[in-house]
């Protein structure tokens, strides 16, 4: 038995995208035993399920050769699970998963085309503010942010699942809505862009957090958004902490009254508590298999090449330990403890250092983990602007393909002259203020944005407190642990 469905479409579009001619075609059903199976009509079956197969649909996207089928699927005696298939000529398909669209907000964790959650009058949206979610039925295809973009919309930052933060106006806004592969649009309430302590504290703020430094996170990155967002925190009265050119963050310290009025901006996306950077390293060679490493590499493997900087608190570069390879120092230094020291020695001592232990003046002392390598040092709490810094620090001295060049990240003429290190990796022992329950945070989202942006190997403490409470810069989406976005071929 075969069930033809007609496709569904859309012609919003015409007046505004050239359009191409339909794919054409219907989703059929069939069964042979004890599976449904899915196609195209008169096309071999691109699914097949002994799941009940329900609410099955072919969307086609007018302008464009793209279709895409969802449906739902409830196993015996079990929960539904949403699917989608994506089909980029309109024939074969291309992808097909099982899926959930439950968004992954912070504040909550909710299905916007089935309920909202609750939101206090103090932190809802109001007629003036431009700021949305949209969720398609599918991961974010390129054809769909084109179409959003023709019609007016601004897309911001991507949410799970499926979704975007877009800018728009109500009558944009009706437009998205009416397009058959979106599946919700909802307000970017300001609840859902400030940090769940300050939402569950807010009654509190005045005793709590009278007057508190924040991490403010824009919709585009880059000095215009921030400028705008500087400006008018200035005029009410706030002060403007630091404002680097690279980046989405800013800093800014607030009274609540200024908080509140801050996230209600239709550029501001996310805002949390600003915390100093806190140093921790207490690793050993010997854990660390780099003398399995350098005894069992013929010749053996020290460093030899290899370039890589360590940024933390500050260095004795004239440390005897480091005089066969002088380091490279990279922006300014500043007065602060020795950490910084124990961990480029960690990493690039050549061994002749003092004993590890004065106590037992028999051991041998320290030697890094790459002792034949070029060193690079930078200071933490000098760094201004991590964007600029790591643009300069990368082989190339060019970020990915489609990020920014040095000058643009920097500003003109404020690239480093001995820019680019070559560097190919670079290793943090510190972090900001240790989060409670792992939360990402505008910190996390800003080293994704480098990690994402920039060609080099990146470590960033977790934190060794014995709990689970961890610096907020080590908790993104790509690793847990350790941040790390491996360079796309070997340069030695």
């Amino acid at each position: 038995m075969r069930r033809r469905i007609p496709f569904v479409s859309v012609f919003v579009l015409s007046a505004v995208l050239m359009t191409a001619p339909a794919a054409g075609g219907e989703l059929c059903l069939s069964s042979e035993g004890n599976q449904t199976r899915l196609s195209f009509c008169e096309r071999a079956p691109f699914h097949a399920t002994t799941a009940q197969v329900t609410d099955a649909r072919l969307v086609e996207v007018t302008g464009s050769s793209v279709s895409v089928v969802v449906w739902n699927e409830t196993p015996a005696g079990d929960a539904t699970v949403p699917y989608y298939a994506v089909s980029l000529d309109g024939q074969s398909v291309n992808a097909v998963a099982p899926t959930s669209y439950e968004l992954r907000l912070r504040y909550a964790r909710f299905d916007p085309a089935i309920e909202t959650p609750a939101v206090d009058a103090a932190l809802t949206s109001d007629p003036s503010e431009r700021i949305y979610i949209v969720q398609f039925l599918t991961p974010p295809l390129s054809v769909f942010r084109e179409q959003l973009r023709a019609l007016g919309a601004a897309i911001h930052r991507p949410l799970h699942n499926h979704a975007y933060v877009v800018e728009m106006s109500a009558t944009v806004k009706g437009l998205v809505e009416a397009l058959p592969y979106v599946r919700a649009v909802v307000p970017y309430h300001p609840a859902y862009r400030l940090e769940d302590y300050l939402v569950e504290n807010l009654h509190l703020a005045e005793t709590l957090f009278p007057l508190q430094r924040y991490n403010i996170m824009v919709s585009s990155p880059g000095l215009p958004a921030k400028t705008s967002v500087g400006d008018r925190i200035a005029a009410m009265g706030g002060t403007v902490d630091r404002l680097p050119p690279g980046g989405f963050l800013l800093e800014a310290t607030l009274t609540p009254e200024q908080l509140l009025g801050v996230i209600r901006f239709n550029e501001v996306l996310f805002v949390d508590r600003w915390g100093p950077p806190q140093f921790n390293m207490d690793v050993a060679r010997q854990v660390s298999g780099a003398n399995y490493v350098e005894t069992t590499q013929v010749p053996p493997f020290l460093g030899q090449g290899v370039i890589g900087e360590v940024l933390d608190s500050t260095l004795l570069s004239n440390h005897q330990a480091f005089r066969s390879i002088p380091p490279l120092l990279h922006g300014p230094m500043v007065e602060d403890e020795l950490h910084g020291t124990a961990v480029y020695g960690i990493v690039f001592g050549d061994g002749r250092g003092a004993p590890i232990d004065i106590e037992h003046p028999d051991l041998p002392p320290a030697k890094g983990m790459i002792p034949a390598a070029q060193g690079v040092f930078a200071a933490a709490h000098a760094l201004t602007d991590r964007h600029c810094h790591t643009c300069e620090l990368v082989s190339s001295g060019q970020p990915l393909p489609g990020a920014p060049n040095c000058e643009d990240v920097c500003g003109p003429g404020q690239v480093d002259p001995r820019a680019p290190y070559n560097a190919v990796f670079q290793t943090n022992s510190w972090g900001s203020d240790l989060l409670p329950d792992s939360k990402y945070t505008t910190v996390s989202s800003d080293m994704d944005d480098i990690l994402f942006s920039y060609d080099i190997l990146t470590c960033q403490a977790q934190g060794n407190d014995g709990n689970p409470d961890i610096g907020h810069g080590c908790w993104n989406s790509l690793t847990r642990g350790h941040c790390a976005r491996p360079a796309p071929e070997n340069r030695g």
